[in-house]
């Protein structure tokens, strides 16, 4: 938008007070121009933000999911054991587990690799992580 400066110093009845005129500009195209970066510096910015939070729930799930924690059995262990009487998993974990593995980590791979839902019986084959 031009206004013209004699369009500003009209007199009553639209009689002009100035002879020269001049042209005033108003800075639009700038300020569009300005905006439109500002836009893009923000869509960059949510981008990258949400690039992060996915990636970082994405660790935390496969974190989880996976355990956290690697449970091997120390080296040169059996593929599996059998069962003494008055023998526990926590037994068998602390006798077979990698130095300075956790038990419980060893305890919860043995349930679930032998499919077990209760004590264990003197006599029962275990099958070892490895």
């Amino acid at each position: 938008m031009a206004i013209r400066r004699d369009e500003l110093g009209r007199g009553p009845g639209g009689a002009v007070r100035s002879s020269g005129a001049v042209v005033y500009r108003f800075p639009t195209a700038a300020v569009r121009r300005r905006g439109a970066a500002r836009r893009r510096r923000a869509r960059a910015l949510r981008l990258a933000v949400a690039l992060v939070v996915t990636a970082t729930v994405v660790v935390v799930a496969m974190h989880g999911w996976w355990g956290g924690t690697s449970v091997a059995s120390r080296t040169g262990a059996p593929r599996s054991v059998t069962v003494s009487p008055g023998e526990t998993l926590w037994d068998v974990a602390e006798r077979f587990e990698a130095p300075g593995a956790d038990p419980r980590a060893y305890v919860d791979r043995l349930v679930a690799l032998n499919h077990l839902s209760g004590p264990v019986r003197a006599g029962q084959r275990l099958r070892l992580p490895q």
